[in-house]
This record gives structure tokens, sequence and C-alpha cells, in this order.
């Protein structure tokens, strides 16, 4: 299980870092910080072996990765 759990997280973060390669021009540098922290708690969280903490870090996680899309699409309704 643990393993699967990491291929998973480590296939987010190559995920968020494929979005913030070809799409970086999109992004404001809040966003790009946005992602670029969840990066890293994503690389924290595969060592981290309390299973309770993980989720609560997980939520934060999810938490920013909205941000940032919620904020591109207020924007895109704009223009």
């Amino acid at each position: 299980m643990q393993n699967h759990s990491n291929k998973s997280t480590d296939d987010l973060i190559q995920g968020i870092k494929d979005i913030l390669s070809k799409s970086r021009c999109s992004f404001s540098s809040e966003e790009q910080v946005l992602l670029e922290g969840c990066i890293e708690k994503l690389k924290a969280l595969k060592s981290e072996p309390n299973v309770q903490n993980k989720a609560k870090d997980f939520i934060s996680i999810l938490g920013m990765i909205s941000r940032v899309f919620t904020i591109v699409d207020h924007f895109k309704d704009l223009f």
C-alpha cells in the first residue's frame, strides 16, 4: 500500500511540475508560489509515517491547489 501511495504522490508532484513548466506565464507569482509549495508539501508527505497527519496535510495541499484553480477560473470569467 505504501508503494502505491508514494507512486500516486510522485504522479501528482510530476503533474504539478508539468503544469508549471507548460503554463508558467499563465500563472501569477502568487499562484506559482502556491503550486511550488504544494510540491514541497507533497515531498514531505511521502515520509510522514502518521496516517492522520498525512490526511490532514493532504487536505491542506488540496486546498492550496483549489485556490490556484479557483483564481484562474475567476479571471477566465472576467475576459
